[in-house]
């Protein structure tokens, strides 16, 4: 079976154009927010844009390049929550500091549950890796950059490797919280919070002597 094309068909060129570009893609976006995917379709989004299905198609090959472009548009939209909120807490407490992030990680996903949960479903079936790698690492050099000249981690040695099991962590509890009923983020962000303390400020592993026991000094007494 032919893989779908996941890039749009042009760029606009002229205001007008992306100002269609960015209504149909609005449109899409609520359209997965209210329908999610069972009920996405070209016909709705172009009712919803107030355009032609013609138009669509103008700029979007088929439905995964319109899911494609709103994910990296949310990807985006993250990356640019990521770097206002580590600006804005600068100088501040790392407890002040991961909270912010975290904050960002939580709107994120429960902004609009719905259309998140859609896009996060899509980016795991589509093949949209080499597209997203480089708004993914712009926040993680972001995040790792600002761990890293935290006084309060002076002692810890934050690698590209630190950052990502952060990434993991979050990600996992927050995804988990997604699945229930009722969500309780206010849990949720305490949760978070502890679990990325406990990661980045764990002490230093020491190796600590095993008290020699009667038969470890029986094998010396024995050995030639």
């Amino acid at each position: 079976m032919p893989k779908q094309p996941l890039l749009p068909r042009k760029k606009p060129r002229q205001a007008r154009a992306a100002v269609t570009v960015e209504t149909i893609l609005e449109a899409a976006a609520r359209v997965l927010s209210k329908r999610s995917l069972d009920g996405f379709n070209t016909n709705r989004i172009a009712e919803v844009a107030g355009v032609s299905v013609g138009s669509i198609y103008q700029y979007f090959p088929n439905k995964a390049a319109l899911v494609a472009a709103l994910i990296g548009r949310a990807q985006d939209s993250l990356a640019d929550a990521v770097e206002r909120s580590l600006q804005r807490s600068q100088g501040q407490r790392l407890e002040r500091v991961l909270l912010a992030l975290i904050d960002v990680a939580i709107e994120h996903q429960f902004g609009d549950a719905v259309l998140a949960a859609a896009l996060d479903h899509e980016e795991q079936r589509l093949p949209l890796g080499q597209m997203l790698s480089a708004t993914q690492h712009r926040i993680a050099k972001a995040v790792q950059e600002a761990l890293q000249a935290h006084p309060e981690l002076a002692k810890t040695t934050v690698t590209a490797t630190t950052t990502i099991d952060c990434f993991t962590i979050a990600k996992a509890l927050i995804e988990s919280e997604a699945t229930r009923p009722k969500p309780d983020l206010a849990a949720l962000r305490k949760r978070v919070l502890l679990a990325l303390q406990g990661y980045l400020l764990q002490p230093a592993t020491k190796t600590i002597p095993r008290k020699r026991t009667r038969t470890d000094t029986q094998s010396v007494q024995e050995s030639p």
